[in-house]
């Protein structure tokens, strides 16, 4: 599991300074292949949508409480 954890750090500091140097290539990206990067990205995006979006019934509970509040208040 560390090593793992070391990996989405690397990409995590690789997005990080992508973010801030958009037309150099950074160092932290330079240790990954762009179908590693790629499958990084697309499991940091499953991961967002269970967390936190509508992967999670939790969430979709929590909103639709909230929205229609907001609804029948302007009703």
């Amino acid at each position: 599991m560390i090593f793992l954890d070391t990996v989405f750090l690397m990409y995590d500091m690789c997005r990080y300074d992508k973010s801030w140097h958009l037309h150099e290539k950074s160092a932290w990206c330079a240790a990954f292949s762009k179908e590693e990067l790629l499958v990084l990205e697309y499991y940091d995006d499953l991961k967002s949508f269970y967390e936190s979006g509508y992967g999670n019934p939790l969430n979709l509970k929590l909103g639709c409480t909230t929205i229609k509040d907001l609804l029948e208040r302007f009703s």
